[in-house]
């Protein structure tokens, strides 16, 4: 898989939380990531115990990425100008996968000149992503990859939060329309008993996943329009279950471009 690119990925009131609960914490010194001599730590933060970020991976990371993972773990890095680091990889198995999320200050305007790009190498190439505030890249962890921390003249700490993560091989995905049921029915009785038993799990999961999501939507109508349609998507993607029923709370939704977006017209097409 490509590096995927989320934008604005938390909302003003989710980013506030997430500071919050950082500034209760402490960095300690001394990460690296290849452990090379040509390698100069930097500090990191463990956030395993952190309630909030295990919440922003079950409400935000897993529907917009349509994968539900285990978890190794959660750290902040902060690299202060002078750390140095080496292309590595997260892991060597097929299902690591790795999330990462910029909180530092850095606009479009400013990461020309700030530098602390994300690299990474494909298909013989090294490639780069901006490190914007707000931005989150998903990618396979087993991609050669590396930080750098920005230029001197910033006197910046590039801060980044790095969801460590499995796939999940019971669940690996969730169930969208276009994707085949892997709870096909037979013409055994047995078959048939069993497929109905584990749509009412799916089902059951999909509510409550549904209503984790509307109740953490603080301000579905943000001043800045970016945020309005990213604040839906990971709810757009939990109304396109395949084995779906009726929610315990009404949904009412309106996008700029109904068609494309409207909740409505995803449960029209369930029932046709």
């Amino acid at each position: 898989m490509s590096v995927q690119i989320y934008d604005n990925f938390l909302n003003k009131d989710e980013f506030k939380r997430l500071l919050a609960e950082i500034n209760k914490r402490e960095y300690t010194w001394g990460h690296s990531s290849a452990n090379g001599d040509n390698e100069y730590p930097w500090l990191t933060m463990n956030l395993d115990n952190c309630e909030y970020a295990h919440h922003i991976l079950n409400t935000k990371i897993e529907p917009i990425v349509n994968m539900r993972f285990d978890t190794e773990r959660i750290y902040l890095n902060g690299m202060m100008y002078g750390s140095q680091s080496a292309f590595h990889k997260d892991s060597n198995k097929d299902n690591a996968r790795t999330f990462l999320y910029f909180i530092h200050e850095c606009t479009y305007d400013d990461a020309d000149k700030y530098g602390g790009y994300f690299y990474y190498k494909l298909n013989n190439e090294i490639r780069c992503i901006e490190p914007i505030q707000n931005r989150g890249i998903f990618f396979n962890g087993n991609i050669l990859h590396k930080g750098v921390s920005f230029d001197r003249c910033t006197g910046l700490l590039r801060q980044s939060i790095a969801w460590k993560l499995y796939i999940k091989t019971d669940n690996q995905t969730f169930f969208t329309n276009n994707e085949e049921s892997n709870t096909e029915t037979s013409n055994n009785e047995t078959s048939n008993t069993e497929t109905s038993n584990t749509e009412n799990i799916y089902d059951k999961q999909i509510r409550q996943d549904i209503l984790s999501i509307i109740n953490n939507v603080d301000n579905p109508y943000p001043d800045n329009i970016l945020y309005g349609i990213d604040t839906f998507k990971p709810l757009m993607n939990l109304t396109s279950y395949k084995h779906i029923i009726n929610c315990d709370k009404s949904i009412n939704i309106c996008f700029e471009n109904e068609e494309e977006y409207s909740i409505s017209n995803t449960f029209l097409k369930k029932s046709t």
